[in-house]
C-alpha cells in the first residue's frame, strides 16, 4: 500500500535524529505542536495495526535538567512525543553540542541510557584489537556462540 507523506509528517524511526537537531530545529524551548505521525514499522507489527498516519504532539521542555548516567552528568532538554495511538516517548538530549541523545524511554517499558561516549577514528578500528575501545564507551565485546 502506498502511504502518501503529509506535509510536516514525522516518522517515529527518525525521532532520534530529529530531536538532536540534525535536520534543523523542530521546536523552540517551551514549544509544542501537533504533527502528522507515522509509527515505526516495529511498533505497527507489535501492536498488530496496519501502518497508517496518525497525529502526535511534540513538546520540548523550556528548561534544562541535570541527568546523571554511567557516562557522566549532562544538562538535558526533554522531548515528549505523545502519539494519538501508541505509547508516549521521551528523549533527553544534551542541551549543548554535540547534542547527544543521553536517554530515551517509551511508556511501553523500553528504555536506553548513554553508558559512554568517545570520539574515535572508527574507520581505523575494523581489525583485530579494535574491540578494546568498547570499554571507553561502557560496552563489552559481544559473545559469539
Amino acid at each position: 500500500e502506498d502511504l502518501a507523506h503529509p506535509e510536516g509528517g514525522i516518522f517515529e524511526d527518525a525521532l532520534p535524529i530529529l530531536v538532536r537537531g540534525w535536520a534543523g530545529s523542530l521546536l523552540s524551548p517551551g514549544e509544542s505542536r501537533s504533527v502528522p505521525f507515522l509509527p515505526s514499522l516495529l511498533r505497527s507489527r507489535l501492536d498488530h495495526r496496519p501502518l497508517a498516519w496518525g497525529q502526535a504532539t511534540l513538546r520540548l521542555s523550556r528548561d534544562t535538567t541535570r541527568l546523571r548516567t554511567p557516562a557522566g552528568a549532562f544538562d538535558v532538554r526533554t522531548w515528549t512525543v505523545t502519539p494519538s495511538a501508541g505509547p508516549a516517548l521521551t528523549f533527553e538530549v544534551e542541551a549543548a553540542e554535540p547534542y547527544r541523545l543521553v536517554r530515551w524511554a517509551s511508556a511501553a517499558g523500553e528504555e536506553a541510557t548513554l553508558l559512554g561516549s568517545a570520539r574515535l577514528r572508527y574507520w581505523e578500528m575494523n581489525g583485530p584489537g579494535g574491540e578494546t575501545a568498547l570499554a571507553q564507551m561502557g560496552l563489552r565485546p559481544a559473545a559469539h556462540p
